[in-house]
């Protein structure tokens, strides 16, 4: 089998073929630049999302923001900034996105209250509480400890340096959704998968209400109507492709908003034009996440 591999890597180098890289990584032979398509422009985003938070539509084409995006990741690392996605920015990109996607997180998930306890030990001893963390705090795990059948996460906060959080109040599947920073991020098997913009409820008149949730995949629906009455009175019919309740009871969830254009999804957005109260998202976004949900998720809004 050995010699079969080299034969044919010979073959490969004599005949001048193009090896292909592993599914999901940017292959460097090729050149992208301004108007460039196809599956790895997609790829270029998902690694520029990673690694600049550019919160780039995965739409497989480099327009104005895609390529904007580059010029800043060619910028920062001291590269030739011309907005083309050669050999030396692609390997510099693959690298920066190797260090970003093996980074470990825990999202905190407090049973009473909001606050958990992290201790200098691992252990529950009184004597170990040094601090607490707020539910929704996102906490990077250096080190997973399992002792007597409990799961212990090392990891470290400035304001009190290498602590531990019990693996009970410290989920690897989350959804955060940030009202203030209008921001949805994803977190599965520890690894973060999207941050993407959102708009939340209209403020002071139908936000969105803060807590924690569970979404299970059993309430997810296609093609959906959401219809009701606003608290001015008025009634209103939206048609939506991925549905996502959070809420229930209440009606209130994750979806596409396909009438909002890419340019509403600011910062600023939800205080004069928000939702009746559920989290609008990018029809690129919401589909990403409709078929990432596989198991229940919970969802911290805060």
């Amino acid at each position: 089998m050995k010699k079969i591999f080299i034969i044919i890597t010979l073959l490969a180098l004599t005949l001048n073929i193009k090896t292909v890289n592993a599914e999901g990584e940017l292959n460097c032979n090729n050149y992208l630049k301004y108007g460039s398509t196809g599956r790895q422009v997609k790829i270029l985003q998902e690694e520029l999302n990673q690694t600049m938070k550019c919160n780039l539509n995965v739409d497989g084409i480099i327009g104005p923001k895609t390529n904007n995006c580059i010029l800043k990741f060619q910028e920062k690392y001291n590269l030739e900034k011309d907005g083309i996605v050669g050999p030396i920015t692609c390997k510099r990109l693959n690298q920066r996105y190797s260090i970003e996607t093996n980074k470990n997180y825990v999202v905190v998930i407090g049973k009473k209250g909001t606050e958990v306890y992290v201790r200098s030990l691992p252990n529950i001893k009184p004597e170990t509480i040094v601090g607490t963390v707020k539910q929704g705090d996102i906490l990077r795990v250096y080190e997973t400890l399992n002792i007597d059948g409990t799961t212990w996460y090392r990891t470290f906060i400035n304001q009190y340096g290498t602590v531990y959080i019990h693996g009970d109040y410290a989920m690897k599947n989350a959804i955060v959704i940030d009202i203030d920073n209008q921001q949805l991020t994803y977190y599965s098997n520890k690894k973060q998968i999207m941050s993407v913009p959102v708009i939340t409820g209209l403020k002071y008149v139908s936000d969105t209400p803060k807590g924690k949730y569970v979404l299970s995949p059993n309430n997810k629906r296609r093609n959906q109507v959401l219809s009701g009455q606003t608290k001015y009175g008025e009634y209103y019919q939206k048609n939506v492709t991925y549905w996502m309740p959070f809420i229930t009871e209440r009606g209130i969830g994750l979806h596409d908003a396909s009438w909002r254009v890419m340019d509403d999804f600011t910062k600023t957005k939800y205080i004069e034009d928000g939702s009746q109260g559920c989290v609008n998202m990018r029809p690129a976004d919401a589909r990403r996440l409709y078929e990432s949900i596989t198991a229940a998720t919970y969802v911290i809004v805060k």
